[in-house]
């Protein structure tokens, strides 16, 4: 039994690779060797990443006789990005897999369906974190191991890594569980924890060259603090760079925290995997219900959709956080990013209202929320057609939920804009104008092209949401427009004034605009009838 769980638990784990989320079918030649070369390339990559890291830190530390800080350093590294990459997996494969009532409804031991489920988040978490230590590892063996321990410490070092990781991802996964079970809306938890990473990330990776400057800078003082505050990464350190005896406790302290985990998880897996608390109870009364219009029932239809999919939010809604942003930044720098702008460009007269439409137009582009809009329907589109509703009404409710979720951060953003960076009224007036009308053209060409290339035979809402033909139109689309709008100004700032050229480019986007909305509601209502 514990064989074919094991064998099942590793099958789920390379469905993704194997399987074609658009079909649900194995994935066979062309397709099968693509994403290996996919695959191959993020590996190459990432590999070569890290191995320039190494580089930077390994032979100036070694050479300082501190190689334990190389390792803790990478070993923190690893961890991090192995934690990354597993705590979410931990959540859905063993507290929230689909077969959890399943196997607990046969003869098997809640501790054996544990077993099988942390063998593959330990899986998971080997393969983020040896993206990290394998190259950092075969740093070390160009640059400093001798001995037969450094040979071979380093890669067990890297083996409890992925424990610990597991560890921790067991326990970042039970509070994600117990907080998922006592809320109503997953979705906004997902996509605030979602943005963390990102941010997170972002800022790591454009820090990178500062952080590694003062580790080398500092290391003295460093490896002193880690010494005193930090002793067990001391302890890992040492054990990677080849001492037997810190191998010994690190791995005795690694195997007794694993083990108390499990014997944690084994006792309270059963209550957790079937706990159901995040459903509230609601007493329905005549109090609650009430009347809405029909365009306003769609539009909170389309509405619901969007906030109970992180995905959906994620990958077609960041935009309207980033416009936020943006808002805030130029309200609070406006002068600083005017003295930048002029400092690129030179002072030119009224470049700055034009390169506004044109930054802020690029960052709404990043809203694609009506592009996959109908694809989103599936194989319910047929619940929607036997209501007696014509199709313009329906495919409206997903205009409107673009143009209304995005125009609000797109105003807030044009007049933190205005108001930091000192642009005068009429200009200013002009160019929030022509970015309203840039949303508005930017939710009828996502819908249009959508409705022209659907796809309603999805497995996964990932499929329409990320390979959409529309997503990648309206956004790589409105890159195109928002660049042109900017770029074009500069053969043209000397004959035409800041005001007349908002001004056709707001007529120009008006052109692009309603001809789509014109075809929406008569040919691509004709198209939507017949899906």
């Amino acid at each position: 039994m514990l064989k074919a769980l094991f064998k099942k638990q590793m099958m789920e784990l390379t469905n993704g690779f194997i399987l074609d989320r658009k079909t649900g079918k194995r994935r066979v030649g062309g397709a099968l060797v693509g994403m290996i070369v996919i695959y191959a390339f993020v590996f190459v990559t990432m590999f070569a990443m890290f191995f320039m890291l190494g580089i930077s830190l390994c032979a100036p530390l070694c050479e300082s006789g501190m190689a334990w800080l190389y390792f803790a350093i990478t070993s923190l590294v690893a961890l991090m990005l192995g934690l990354f990459g597993s705590v979410f997996t931990t959540y859905s494969s063993l507290y929230n897999a689909k077969d959890n009532d399943l196997l607990l409804s046969m003869p098997i031991a809640p501790g054996k369906i544990v077993l099988v489920r942390l063998a593959g988040v330990y899986t998971m978490g080997l393969i983020y974190s040896s993206l990290v230590m394998l190259p950092t590892i075969v740093v070390y063996y160009i640059f400093s191991a001798r001995s037969v321990t450094e040979f071979i410490f380093p890669f067990l070092l890297m083996l409890f890594i992925s424990m610990i990781v597991l560890t921790l991802a067991c326990l970042l996964g039970w509070v994600v569980a117990q907080i998922s079970a006592r809320i109503r809306n997953k979705s906004f938890i997902t996509v605030v924890l979602s943005l963390g990473f990102i941010a997170a990330y972002y800022y790591i990776y454009f820090r990178a060259n500062a952080i590694l400057s003062s580790i080398l800078a500092n290391s003295g003082a460093i490896a002193a603090k880690i010494r005193g505050s930090a002793y067990p990464l001391y302890i890992l350190g040492r054990a990677g760079a080849g001492e037997i005896v810190p191998m010994l406790l690190f791995a005795a302290a690694v195997i007794a925290l694993f083990a108390l985990t499990y014997l944690l998880l084994s006792r309270t897996f059963f209550s957790t995997a079937t706990a159901n608390r995040g459903t509230a109870k609601k007493r329905v009364s005549d109090k609650t219900l009430r009347r809405r219009s029909v365009g306003a029932a769609l539009f909170s239809r389309e509405l619901d959709r969007f906030v109970a999919s992180p995905t959906y939010m994620l990958n077609c809604g960041l935009g309207l956080i980033l416009l936020v942003i943006g808002g805030v930044i130029m309200a609070i720098k406006g002068k600083a990013v005017t003295s930048s702008i002029y400092g690129v460009f030179g002072n030119i007269e009224g470049y700055i209202p034009v390169l506004l439409l044109a930054a802020i137009c690029l960052v709404a582009s990043m809203s694609c929320i009506s592009a996959p809009s109908v694809s989103l329907e599936g194989k319910t589109l047929w619940l929607m057609k036997s209501l007696p509703l014509s199709a313009w009404q329906t495919l409206r409710a997903k205009l409107l939920l673009h143009i209304t979720l995005t125009s609000v951060p797109v105003l807030l953003c044009c007049v933190c804009a205005l108001i930091g960076l000192g642009v005068s009224a009429l200009p200013g007036i002009i160019m929030t104008a022509a970015a309203l009308m840039f949303v508005l053209a930017s939710a009828a060409l996502g819908l249009a092209v959508n409705l022209k290339t659907p796809n309603l035979e999805w497995k996964d809402e990932t499929v329409p949401i990320k390979q959409s033909m529309g997503v990648l139109v309206s956004m790589f689309g409105g890159w195109l427009i928002a660049a042109a709008l900017g770029g074009i100004y500069f053969a043209v700032a000397k004959f035409i004034g800041a005001e007349l050229y908002l001004l056709i480019c707001t007529a120009l986007l008006a052109v692009l605009a309603f001809p789509l909305l014109h075809w929406i509601k008569t040919r691509g209502t004709k198209i939507f009838e017949s899906l």
